[in-house]
């Protein structure tokens, strides 16, 4: 039985809206933030969403967007697992700074064209780290997905996280040949997701016939409809 994932990127902050590079800086959300993720949970709600397992950054911009989430889906906040991996990328010196400053500085290193998070700044975490770390979270995943084979309903596990990392997943994903995605777009997949944007998939049991690739099946990439409710 395949294991379904619910991928969410934290509400929005104040430091969002101004287009301020965070990282491992601590905002809150801001009121629209608030907002976004009590919709987001009224949608589950409404779709009776039920969550066995639910993972979240440890900063709390992620942490009260997974709050209201489960205050609307009824799923008891006590039982949040906070997991360090789901953290966003450090960006050292250029943190607090505007995006764009992050981009000029990028580029002056030979990282323009699009290829700016490569660049590591001044007491940052490279980008080999911060892959290294969502792509030991997932493995994790993985280890419940085959857990569950056999089992008669699968779980349904939701995961709040941030921009940088959810972006630094879907690339692994797209980019890694012993997985096989199905109906993934890149041209949706691999940019920033916007505030509480909603990706779902399910990762399948892996088998060991042959070459056989482990199966992802994509159902909805960076959703934002809840925030039309």
């Amino acid at each position: 039985m395949a294991l379904n994932v619910t991928l969410v990127r934290h509400a929005e902050t104040r430091l969002n809206l101004e287009r301020v590079l965070q990282g491992s800086i601590d905002e809150p959300l801001s009121e629209s933030g608030t907002i976004q993720a009590r919709r987001l949970g009224f949608q589950f709600q409404q779709k009776d969403e039920k969550f066995s397992q639910v993972f979240s950054s440890e900063l709390s911009r992620a942490i009260a967007t997974t709050q209201w989430i489960c205050c609307q889906a009824r799923y008891p906040p006590n039982q949040i697992h906070l997991d360090s991996r789901l953290r966003e990328r450090c960006y050292g010196m250029s943190e607090g700074a505007p995006i764009a400053s992050f981009k000029e500085n990028a580029a002056k290193f030979g990282y323009g064209n699009g290829i700016h998070y490569l660049y590591t700044p001044p007491g940052g975490e490279s980008y080999a780290q911060l892959t290294d770390r969502v792509v030991d979270f997932f493995r994790y995943l993985c280890a419940l997905a085959d857990a569950d084979e056999g089992k008669e309903s699968p779980e349904n596990i939701l995961v709040v996280s941030h921009g940088s990392l959810i972006t630094a997943l879907m690339r692994y994903l797209h980019n890694e040949p012993k997985l096989l995605l199905e109906d993934f777009d890149p041209e949706i997949g691999l940019v920033t997701p916007g505030n509480t944007g909603v990706t779902r998939f399910s990762i399948s049991p892996h088998t060991d016939e042959g070459n056989s690739k482990r199966l992802l099946r994509f159902t909805t990439i960076n959703n934002l409809e809840h925030l039309n409710i």
